[in-house]
């Protein structure tokens, strides 16, 4: 009998948080999922979607040592690999960017009529200074788990 059932299960732990980010399409020779190039030439915004060059805007809800979870307005397929850019909530001009990560969509959930999707993430080949970025920020959490 197999034990998995089918389910997703994280191999690390998530903590809830909600920060400015800008996501934008990733350029990245990664591994393709199901022989399809998601990365950086097949998903596209279109002019009217108002995305800017620089990404859309989204909310990270939580974030882990393997990912990062986000609500956006606009869909991404399964697969696509994205650039994650989480701002600082300081003023100015030119905001700092605490993180700044490659990640390839596990999942897509739409959220409401809005529309909303919620996207779960992994990282791609973190580096150093994301995972670094990543324990600054799970330490913002007070080490509360995400409950999803």
């Amino acid at each position: 009998m197999p034990s998995d059932f089918g389910l997703t299960v994280r191999r690390h732990e998530r903590h809830a948080l909600s920060l400015s980010a800008l996501v934008s399409i990733g350029a990245h020779p990664a591994p393709l999922i199901g022989g399809e190039d998601f990365g950086g030439g097949r998903v596209r915004f279109s002019p009217e979607s108002g995305v800017s060059e620089t990404g859309m805007r989204a909310t990270i809800v939580d974030v882990g040592a393997g990912g990062v979870g986000f609500r956006a307005a606009h869909f991404l397929p399964r697969g696509a690999v994205l650039r994650v850019r989480i701002l600082s909530e300081g003023t100015g001009a030119s905001p700092q960017v605490p993180m700044d990560a490659t990640v390839r969509v596990q999942r897509v959930t739409m959220l409401d009529r809005g529309p909303t999707y919620l996207y779960g993430t992994s990282f791609i080949e973190p580096s150093a200074a994301t995972l670094k970025a990543v324990d600054a920020l799970t330490a913002t959490t007070g080490g509360r788990a995400a409950a999803c």
